[in-house]
Parts: structure tokens; sequence; C-alpha cells
């Protein structure tokens, strides 16, 4: 093999393509031919000269599953990540993680090798694109993913900004619990505060596993006094289950988030409306729908 790819003995890329050759998983090396092992090893090699993840995979030719290969950088990888990827592809190709092998070497990548056992329709099935995109996707950092939902919704220059300045302001336990969707739009508020606003509102009907709870938002400059908000949404109609505050550091004149309650309806009917602003708050898992007209006597209070 290296004969066939006119490597000089002891040169800087012999050594590289002795080093992939050595850390390829047995098992795969035993299954495949030294043409596939060529290509594996020159699609490595290139994949780690790129800051991109590149994903290849491989139908086993005993048709018994499917080997992928997934290169990415080093500082994208994490345990949590590899168990996103792993879940990723028992999705894909319907099938079941047989091996699992993981190559750090002393470079600016990471390689992750899985071997699944899954039905050749499934297999086939699949596109190496599209395969490629989710990983990617999924490899990316939360910070990268507001950074873009904020660019294209701001422009490349305030999206930037805004992307940078929240990054080192939201807090790590917001960052868990939030999705970018969310927090681009929490950022949109928290911007028309820093504008001038005195407050702002939204009521948010979350969907997956949220899907039956109304969250009512707040976003204010002073800290909510419950005892003060409750009465009025038990008279609007919802009760309120949970309450969750986050305070941010100050944006120059920013105010602190500050997330209220999580309400359910004493009617089955359910829809939201926009409301004059007034605060903030997140849904909790234990919170099913409010009315709309709860928001309107919220913000009229």
């Amino acid at each position: 093999m290296l004969q066939a790819e006119r490597v000089v003995p002891d040169s800087h890329e012999h050594r590289e393509v002795v080093t992939v050759f050595d850390s390829l998983p047995k098992a795969e090396l035993f299954a495949m031919s030294a043409e596939a092992i060529r290509a594996e090893i020159r699609t490595i090699l290139a994949a780690e000269r790129t800051g991109d993840v590149t994903v290849t995979f491989r139908p086993d030719g005993l048709e018994r599953g499917v080997a992928v290969t997934v290169v990415l950088p080093r500082d994208a990888f994490s345990e949590a990540i590899r168990g996103r990827i792993r879940d990723a592809l028992t999705a894909r190709f319907a099938g079941t993680v047989v091996d699992d092998h993981l190559v750090l070497g002393e470079g600016t990548h990471a390689r992750l090798h899985f071997f699944l056992a899954a039905p050749r329709a499934g297999v086939l099935a699949v596109r190496r694109d599209e395969l490629q995109r989710e990983i990617a996707e999924l490899t990316r950092g939360w910070n990268d993913r507001v950074r873009e939902r904020l660019i294209a919704e701001h422009g490349e220059t305030i999206g930037t900004s805004l992307a940078e300045r929240y990054a080192r302001t939201f807090p790590d336990e917001y960052k868990a619990a939030v999705d970018p969707a969310t927090a681009a739009a929490d950022v949109t508020h928290l911007e028309a505060l820093l504008a001038g606003a005195t407050s702002r509102i939204a009521v948010v009907n979350p969907g997956g596993v949220d899907a039956t709870h109304t969250a009512l938002k707040l976003y204010l400059r002073e800290p909510l006094v419950l005892s003060d908000i409750m009465p009025v949404l038990e008279h609007c109609g919802p009760r309120v289950f949970a309450e969750n505050t986050v305070t941010l550091a100050a944006l120059g004149d920013a105010p602190p988030i500050s997330r209220p309650s999580s309400c359910r309806p004493r009617r089955a009917r359910d829809s939201t409306s926009d409301a004059t602003p007034t605060g903030w708050s997140r849904p909790s898992s234990r919170c099913v729908r409010a009315r709309s007209r709860a928001t309107a006597c919220t913000a009229s209070s």
C-alpha cells in the first residue's frame, strides 16, 4: 500500500499514512481491501487538513451492516457529542451500534469509527451528504448556533456583535436549558430594553415534549414580586405551577432577565396573542397550556 501511495520512506507523509493505518479498527482492516484502505486513509488525511466535519460510510461486504467514520475538530469533540452522533447514526441507519472506536492523536482532530448492524436497505437509503450535514450540526456549539440565527436576523455585523456579547453574558445553566432559537428571540427582547423599553412580554407554546405547556415570558429591568402578579394570573384563569428566574450581569444599562410563571388553564381551549410588554418567564415541565386572556390581563396589570 505504501508503494502504491508512492510516499518517501521516513518522510512526514510516510509517518502520517502509517499513523492512520495503525489507528484504524482491526476488524475494519481485515474486512477491507487494500484499495479501500488506501481510500479511507486518503479521506482521513484530507479531512484532518480542514476545520470541517467529514463523514464517510462503507456498507459491509457481507451485508451485516455499515462502517462509519467521523472526523471532526478536536475542540468540537466531547463525550456528549459522541453520544449524539451515536444516536443519530442509530436512527439514520435503523440499526444498532456494535463497535465504537475513538482516536485522539497529537493533532487537532478527533476521529470516531462506528460499526452498526443494520438492514442493507436502510444502509443504501442513506445519503452521505445529508448524514454529514446532520452530524456537522450536532457538533456545532451552542454559541455558534445562536450566532448563526442572530446573523440571519440582524445581518453579519450586528449579529456577530450581539452573539459575542451575549455568549459572555448568558450563564451556563441558561445555555444548557434554552435552545438557540429561543435564545436569539430573548436577545431581541433584551435589546429592546436596552433601546429604552420599560419591559417586554412574550407568550410561548413550546413544541415537542413541552407541547402542552405555555410560558409567560417576562423581560424586566427589576425583579418581579411574585405575590403581586399571582393574584392577577389566578383571576384571569390559568393556574401557575412553576417559576424560574435568570438574572444577567449588566450589559451597560441592560436589565436582568426575570423568568416567572408557567401556567395551565381552567378551561380547555387554547390560543396565544400579542400583548403590551411587561416581563419574562420560561416553561417548566410541570406546566400545561394557558389561555390568551391571561396574557391580556397580565399585561394590563
